[in-house]
């Protein structure tokens, strides 16, 4: 699919550009020892974000957003940033585990947030649309009036035949920066005429083994993984040890 120019994120006409309103960019630094005894994969998995349309909420599928491989005895790390984008795309065949999810378009995002004297400033809004010559989704370029709660974006979507989308397996979603790229985070099936509100999670895991990077996994059947919550760290950095029993556990200060 084509991709089409980048618009600005759009603000509020009263938005004032300052020090206490514009988001900072939070960096995430998570450290693995590999202390098994053997070669190690390790795939990083994010939650599943919370999708909110005013009535029943869609099923999500989380996204490898990074992979790493770690000789025995050696420290590696992932570097996460909590620089979003929402993405139309699909997956390559129906959505399940391991399957792999691929984006078509991407628009940065800005998330709601308030202002030090307690304004909202809405997030961004982006708004799909269908490309009528090939019959697939895209983004809208022109801006839309930001929208979205605090610590959301937002995604609209227009009329379509809902068939279509699951049978084309389309997807829309988050996706974030991280080790270097830009991958998907979570994606869902969009209905038609809904619009979205999506708040990324600042909640990770951890898990062993030979994944693939795009690709859909459900931590929740992983036996051995570890939950790693940011927002529980405020340094932003995180390690990780992988003992001789298997185990994965945080190393606390």
């Amino acid at each position: 699919m084509q991709q089409s120019r980048q618009p600005h994120l759009n603000y509020p006409i009263n938005y004032t550009s300052n020090i206490s309103t514009i988001p900072k960019m939070t960096r995430y630094n998570l450290i693995v020892e590999n202390h098994s005894g053997a070669n190690q994969s390790y795939a990083l998995v994010s939650a599943a974000p919370d999708v909110s349309n005013g009535g029943v909420k869609p099923k999500i599928w989380s996204t490898v957003s990074a992979t790493a491989a770690a000789p025995q005895e050696s420290t590696i790390s992932f570097a996460i940033q909590n620089q979003f984008f929402g993405f139309v795309g699909s997956s390559q065949g129906k959505p399940e585990d391991a399957v792999t999810v691929g984006i078509s378009v991407r628009r940065p995002v800005v998330l709601g947030q308030r202002a030090a004297d307690g304004t909202a400033i809405p997030g961004t809004t982006l708004a799909v649309t269908i490309a009528s010559d090939i019959n697939a989704p895209t983004f809208d370029d022109h801006d839309r009036p930001n929208s979205a709660d605090a610590n959301s974006f937002a995604i609209t979507t227009p009329i379509f035949d809902n068939q279509v989308a699951i049978n084309n397996n389309w997807l829309i979603g988050v996706g974030g920066a991280g080790n270097g790229s830009n991958t998907p985070i979570a994606a869902f099936i969009p209905q038609p005429q809904v619009t979205y509100q999506i708040r990324p999670s600042n909640t990770y895991y951890l898990i062993p083994g030979r994944y693939d990077k795009n690709s859909i996994v459900d931590f929740n059947k992983v036996g051995n993984r570890v939950e790693i919550d940011f927002a529980r760290f405020p340094s932003g950095e995180v390690t990780v040890v992988h003992d001789q029993s298997g185990r994965l556990t945080i190393q606390r200060d």
